[in-house]
């Protein structure tokens, strides 16, 4: 419970406890490196993370990780909730409540405009009754099966005869859905080590085609996908030198082989780019034996019906999206029309 324990912002000196927490409660590897990349080599400014600690020992953490948003024509300071993570013999209302109040102090000293989080049911039920935050849209994934094998097991059990289905299924899907990947003639396709200022460009030119959006900018994209201790997949394609769409994927062996397409990006008419970054994609989750390919995409997005071409299926998950405002400028209820926003995997930290 709250009562007896300390709370501070998260200082230098404070990896190895946070490292112990999210081994105890996660069974997760965390290093030094990971929070040094995250909380202090963040181009968008000051976090503001709050730890609760028992007699030294980091027993608790939640916080506020600066963002931009592009928001109307302009960029606002915001601040992405994350890393809700407290001890069993710790957790209360009372514990979280009074790590994210003092987180969003914090933030507001930094000069954010607003947070926002992609919670799960807990968090959102004591966020949207007792922090000031607004339910936004829930949020779905978009999932496409490689392999019918775990799915083959999970119904029918482990044997001979689920491993011979599954084999036969994992050969035929990887018949039906593996493409020649063909490039336009006047486009090329890379894979991308450094966002160079081609895609400051880029963004620039198609940041006017959405409302609201995480602010793509080289400084942010290099910060997140390549500065970042795990490692990407990222390929882009380009005409004539410029930057005209691209594509984040990454690979998780979790209960199954997931294949995550972390983030998109494509110019308003790119249809046919859309095509060869998906082609791209999926050949490379099927060579690297990947079960099940999953991303986030909203349904008014030219990309989601792409996706819904390509064989993926909308399925729920655990995750809503929440907003708090700090400014009359933006109040809650300006964000809740989901037609406003941009949002992929990697607008959010799980899948960092």
């Amino acid at each position: 419970m709250a009562k007896g324990l300390e709370f501070r912002l998260l200082q230098k000196g404070d990896e190895q406890g946070l490292s112990h927490l999210f081994r105890e409660v996660f069974n997760v590897e965390k290093d030094s490196r990971y929070w040094d990349w995250k909380y202090y080599q963040n181009p968008a400014g000051q976090h503001s993370i709050i730890v609760a600690l028992s007699e030294d020992r980091v027993v608790g953490t939640a916080g506020l990780l600066p963002i931009k948003l592009k928001i109307g024509s302009t960029e606002v300071l915001s601040a992405q909730g994350i890393d809700v993570v407290v001890l069993p013999e710790y957790r209360s209302r009372g514990t979280f409540i009074k790590l994210s109040r003092l987180s969003i102090e914090e933030c507001i000293k930094n000069g954010a405009d607003l947070s926002y989080a992609f919670s799960i049911k807990i968090t959102y039920r004591v966020c949207t009754k007792f922090l000031g935050y607004a339910g936004i849209f829930p949020v779905f994934k978009m999932t496409k099966i490689l392999n019918p094998t775990p799915y083959l097991q999970g119904k029918m059990g482990t044997g001979v005869i689920t491993n011979i289905l599954g084999s036969i299924g994992r050969g035929a899907f990887k018949i039906a859905h593996k493409r020649r990947l063909v490039v336009p003639r006047e486009l090329k396709i890379n894979e991308v080590t450094h966002f160079d200022e081609r895609f400051d460009d880029f963004w620039r030119q198609e940041c006017k085609n959405y409302e609201i959006a995480v602010v793509r900018d080289s400084r942010y994209l290099n910060w997140r996908f390549i500065k970042n201790p795990s490692p990407y997949k990222i390929i882009s394609v380009e005409q004539n030198r410029s930057i005209k769409g691209f594509i984040i994927l990454k690979c998780f062996q979790e209960e199954v082989r997931r294949g995550r397409i972390i983030d998109i990006f494509v110019q308003s008419d790119g249809e046919a780019i859309i095509d060869v970054l998906l082609t791209a994609a999926i050949n490379y989750f099927i060579d690297q034996g990947v079960d099940v390919i999953a991303c986030w995409m909203l349904e008014h997005t030219p990309i989601f019906r792409a996706l819904k071409k390509r064989g993926f299926v909308k399925r729920e998950t655990p995750h809503d999206l929440i907003v708090r405002s700090f400014t009359d400028d933006f109040p809650n209820e300006y964000f809740q029309d989901t037609a406003k926003w941009y949002v992929t995997m990697g607008d959010s930290d799980y899948f960092g």
